[in-house]
């Protein structure tokens, strides 16, 4: 009897628990320091950036930033989220919650380079498409376009 008691007190409390838990962060404190971040619920607002062709999404502290040196989040998005929804999003900007990640991109020289041999590095995985993010987001439970 007790253990009902104690299953039902601990799921009482759980949905409490995860509503609590998300700290609103600004996109520029997020990127400038993700090791404070890493692995708790955040809420940020910025620019989403989608990449059709490939249907990468992106936070960007600026619209239209391609290819540039800007930071930038990727977005692991739910499947709860429709791609139309996804792609209608697209510059503009949204408020997102969900779990943030980093990883710090390292490469680490294994070999190095003789002649007619290529040198042999070690990188570090990143998120995304082909590993390239340092910070994602992921696990999003709210997604909202800003007007």
């Amino acid at each position: 009897m007790l253990r009902h008691i104690e299953a039902a007190a601990l799921v009482a409390v759980l949905p409490i628990s995860s509503a609590i838990a998300a700290t609103p962060v600004s996109f520029d404190e997020l990127t400038k320091h993700p090791q404070h971040y890493n692995g708790r619920i955040v809420e940020v607002t910025a620019w989403l950036q989608v990449d059709t062709a490939d249907k990468i999404a992106s936070l960007r502290p600026r619209p239209h930033v391609e290819m540039s040196d800007l930071p930038e989040i990727f977005v692991d998005c739910p499947r709860w989220l429709s791609d139309a929804r996804i792609y209608a999003s697209a510059d503009h900007r949204v408020r997102i919650t969900g779990r943030f990640e980093y990883r710090k991109l390292t490469r680490k020289l294994i070999s190095p380079a003789r002649v007619n041999t290529p040198g042999i590095e070690e990188h570090t995985r990143g998120f995304g498409w082909m590993g390239i993010f340092d910070k994602q987001l992921t696990n999003v439970s709210e997604f909202t376009v800003l007007r």
